[in-house]
C-alpha cells in the first residue's frame, strides 16, 4: 500500500483506539516515511486493555495475539499493535529507529546501479 493511503488508515486507526490508550505512535514504515507500507504498526500504553481488544476486534480479524503484541488484518492492511509501560515505550520505539538504521546500512553496503557515483 502506498504511504499516503496507509497514512489515512493509520491516523483513523489512532483516533479509534486513543480513548483507550495512555499513550499511542504510528511506527515502522509510516514513521520512517517509506513510500510501500506493508503493515501500520503502532506502539501503545493501554488505559484500558479490554475495551481496547475489543475495538480491535471491530477492525478485522485476529491472526496473532499475545500480551505483547497483537496483528490484525484488516480488509486492505495488516495492523500491529505493540503494546508497552512507560518503561519500555522509549525502547519500542528505538528498536523501531534502529530498523531504519539497519536498512540504511543495507542500502550503503548494497548500492543500487541507479545510485552508483559517476
Amino acid at each position: 500500500m502506498e504511504l499516503e493511503e496507509a497514512k489515512v488508515i493509520a491516523g483513523k486507526v489512532v483516533k479509534r483506539l486513543r480513548p483507550y490508550c495512555e499513550k499511542i505512535v504510528v511506527a515502522g514504515s509510516i514513521r520512517r516515511q517509506k513510500p510501500m507500507v506493508r503493515a501500520i504498526d503502532l506502539v501503545v500504553i493501554p488505559r484500558d486493555r479490554f475495551n481496547l481488544e475489543e475495538a480491535l476486534m471491530e477492525m478485522g480479524t485476529y491472526k496473532m495475539a499475545g500480551l505483547k503484541i497483537v496483528r490484525i488484518e484488516m480488509a486492505s492492511i495488516s495492523l500491529d499493535i505493540y503494546f508497552a509501560t512507560e518503561e519500555t515505550f522509549a525502547t519500542l520505539l528505538i528498536k523501531d529507529h534502529y530498523h531504519a538504521i539497519l536498512e540504511f546500512e543495507h542500502f550503503l553496503n548494497h548500492p543500487s546501479p541507479l545510485f552508483l557515483p559517476i
